[in-house]
């Protein structure tokens, strides 16, 4: 034989390698001509296209070289097309190389004369491996030094030429990573068909499992947070995922519009990725010595059978077993009222039948399928007893809670009354690092664990029979300690002495400066200040100095820093003015991103674009008082009407055992009530109001109306209530004042026990 004569010499590594790359050079030619069409064309094609005179440019204080292009990826080298054919033009070459390569070992005939050759099981498998890896990295590192010299010449100094060297790192790696476990499936089993069916399962078997654990925790465990890094882990966990974590990256500095590496996202991550991508170099190496050694006592006639027994199928059947119990349990568990009598009687129904799918589909029918149930069941029950923990707390993790003398900080979302204060400064969380904010949140998390424990299922109802505010907030948390974390989500009603725990954070100064709108902004990003007097009339909007905004916000922030739990909750202090800060129109901050409420309807409902806070601080009042800005008091009788509705977003209504419906609210967010809520529209609101009081039937306008008043003494004991916060578990209401000669008018916060006790009789509907 030719062949046998020509390898007759170990070590003759080069030549065997020549002649199979020789014998695969249609394969190699394919690779390259599809790589070069759908990459480096494909750029050229984008980074040369004429560009109309009129272009746009995303960012026109910071010209984008890019901007004008359709260019995408951390190296901007890939195109819409490219980004999506070439991803699975490059996930499935390796693929199909290994099937293709490694094809001999399941045919018999083939496999007598390759192992009839004096060369080594080892060497072959080696030499295909290089071929493999030859027809992958010689077209991708020829297209890339092409996409990289037109990258240079077109852009400049601008092109990213270092990521996009990365990122042909990242497909060298997916694809020697692909190619090592596919080689390992195929020394295992005897047929291509079991080759592609056990491969496949296994490219996705660790994201999927992991996403399993975490759907679970989601569905049964009492606090469970899934982590923010969940969905990288789960990408960096499979090759073929690998990629699309990589596209990630760009896109999120698009989104938050920040160049590359200057988002948190990216600088959380990035680095992470990187590792991975060198893990993935490393653990195709140790894939391959272990199909070497696994090649090297392989029996030839293993060829051209079907694979029903051994470790690797058996791993295939309980993984097919484990996740459809899983999700078949799930998906009665949901669907009939998340009863958990359900969710275990599918769970182990639907393990058994997709066992036995698989059992037939490995074994080429229903021969063995009798003598295999026992092994189902055993499988079934493996994904019935991980249920079993995580419906009875998680081995303790429902119910754990760390040490405070271990912790080294403490991130929440929660910003408590703050977020109410007219923008939402999404994407920002508050990092607390004091012993008595760490430990408030330990309190609370203990007093939400024991209000769940007594009774997980608890209801409006509950509360009202208890005489308890039931309280809703939603709370994530992450205790930072040294070199590990742990992670709770609660969204729950609990009572609103269980909110009560959390005062320490509104007060703290840490928190403030983290979560409170008028200490993230800049003196120079203000545009204009709104100023009202105590009844929302008399608006005026002033544009200051830069030193004016600054003086101003200054005093703004010090009397929020002035404020303790007495002051917040029951004040003193009456309110003389209202004040907003609107930002300028251009004012952008991508790391905290500011969403704006703008007007929909006209009606009190409208909050506008600013920043509000009612003024009873000294240091507020001092400053507006020397800039001749703060407003006078003003005149009742010029008050035609003061309308009330209740100042709680959350109202019931429940039975008190007598037949009789009775009104209760909820709590929401906070247990301090902030009043922001404006029009400019309210002669139009007033003359509707009469109009839908004038009605019979007493119909309710606009804002869910309860009460309307237009007795001067009403009016004035309504104007002399008037507080810039309250607690929120005490009746309080929203009075809006309409005047004859004003349009402006603004809700204010006034709690019933500041009214006369006459009138308090007259709002006996939110009594409680």
């Amino acid at each position: 034989m030719t062949i046998t004569t020509f390898f007759s010499k170990e070590g003759r590594f080069p030549q065997l390698y020549r002649f199979t790359l020789r014998q695969n050079a249609g394969y190699f030619g394919l690779a390259s001509l599809l790589i070069f069409l759908l990459y480096p064309v494909q750029y050229l094609m984008e980074a040369f296209k004429r560009i109309p005179e009129a272009s746009y440019a995303y960012l026109p204080e910071a010209p984008d070289p890019f901007s004008n292009y359709r260019l995408y990826g951390l190296g901007r080298n890939f195109t819409e097309m490219s980004m999506v054919l070439f991803t699975m033009l490059f996930l499935l070459l390796p693929f199909v190389l290994a099937l293709m390569l490694n094809s001999y070992m399941h045919s018999k005939k083939a496999a007598d004369v390759y192992h009839s050759l004096p060369v080594r099981r080892e060497t072959l498998l080696v030499i295909n491996a290089a071929v493999a890896m030859t027809i992958i990295t010689v077209p991708l590192v020829v297209s890339n030094i092409i996409v990289a010299a037109a990258a240079a010449i077109k852009f400049g100094g601008a092109a990213p030429i270092g990521y996009q060297l990365l990122d042909m790192l990242c497909w060298l790696a997916c694809a020697a990573l692909i190619y090592s476990i596919t080689t390992c499936v195929c020394v295992r089993v005897g047929s291509v068909f079991d080759t592609f069916l056990f491969s496949g399962v296994l490219f996705f078997t660790c994201p999927i499992l992991l996403a399993t654990v975490f759907v679970l925790g989601e569905s049964f465990l009492y606090g469970f947070y899934t982590p923010p890094f969940f969905g990288h882990l789960c990408l960096w966990l499979s090759p073929v995922l690998f990629p699309i974590d990589r596209f990630g990256y760009y896109y999120d500095s698009y989104r938050f519009g920040t160049g590359m590496g200057d988002n948190a996202i990216f600088s959380k991550y990035f680095p992470g990725s990187n590792i991975t991508m060198i893990l993935y170099f490393v653990l195709a190496i140790v894939l391959l010595l272990f199909a070497m050694k696994l090649y090297s006592s392989r029996h030839s006639e293993m060829a051209e059978t079907s694979t029903s027994k051994g470790f690797l199928p058996s791993v295939i059947l309980l993984i097919g077993t484990v996740i459809g119990s899983i999700y078949t349990g799930l998906l009665f568990y949901y669907t009939m009222n998340e009863s958990t009598f359900a969710y275990f009687l599918w769970a182990i129904i639907g393990g058994l039948v997709v066992f036995a799918v698989l059992a037939v589909i490995l074994n080429r029918g229903f021969k063995t399928l009798r003598k295999e149930i026992p092994k189902g069941a055993c499988m079934a029950a493996v994904a019935v007893l991980a249920s079993v923990i995580m419906v009875t707390g998680g081995l303790g993790y429902s119910s754990r809670v760390p040490k405070l003398e271990s912790l080294k900080s403490v991130e929440t979302n929660w910003s408590g009354f703050y977020k109410g204060m007219g923008q939402n400064f999404s994407y920002r969380s508050a990092e607390l690092t004091t012993q008595e904010t760490m430990n408030a949140l330990i309190e609370y998390q203990k007093a939400v664990i024991e209000s769940h424990k007594g009774n997980p299922d608890k209801v409006y109802e509950d509360f009202a029979s208890e005489n308890q505010i039931p309280a809703y907030t939603t709370m994530s948390l992450t205790y930072k300690k040294n070199g590990s974390a742990m992670y709770r989500h609660y969204n729950d009603m609990v009572s609103s002495g269980v909110l009560e725990k959390l005062i320490p954070l509104e007060i703290d100064e840490s928190f403030q400066r983290q979560v409170n709108p008028f200490f993230l902004i800049e003196p120079d990003n203000i545009g204009t200040w709104v100023i009202a007097d105590p009844l929302g009339w008399n608006q005026q909007e002033v544009t200051l100095s830069a030193a004016d905004n600054k003086r101003l916000l200054e005093a703004v922030q010090a009397d929020w820093l002035a404020q303790d739990e007495a002051s917040l909750l029951h004040p003193t202090q009456p309110v003389l003015a209202h004040l907003a800060l609107r930002l300028k129109p251009d004012y952008q901050d991508a790391a905290v991103s500011v969403i704006e409420y703008g007007p929909s309807y006209a009606s009190v409902y409208d909050a506008e674009s600013e920043i509000y806070m009612p003024v009873s601080g000294a240091n507020t009042i001092a400053v507006l008082r020397e800039m001749r800005l703060l407003p006078g008091e003003p005149d009742l009788k010029e008050c035609i009407g003061a309308a009330v509705d209740s100042s709680h977003d959350y109202d019931i209504f429940y039975d008190d055992g007598t037949g009789t419906s009775k009104r209760r609210f909820t709590v929401h967010d906070s247990l301090v009530t902030l009043i922001n809520r404006t029009s400019d529209n309210g002669e139009i609101v007033y003359q509707n109001l009469k109009k839908a009081f004038a009605q019979e039937a007493k119909e309710r306008y606009y804002y869910n109306m309860e009460s309307y008043f237009e007795d001067p003494e009403d009016i004035k004991a309504l104007a002399n209530g008037i507080v810039p916060t309250w607690r929120a578990d005490e009746p309080c209401i929203n009075v809006t004042f309409f005047s004859k000669d004003h349009n402006t008018c603004r809700s204010v916060l006034v709690p019933l026990s500041k009214l006369p006790v006459p009138l308090q009789q007259k709002l006996e509907d939110f009594q409680f």
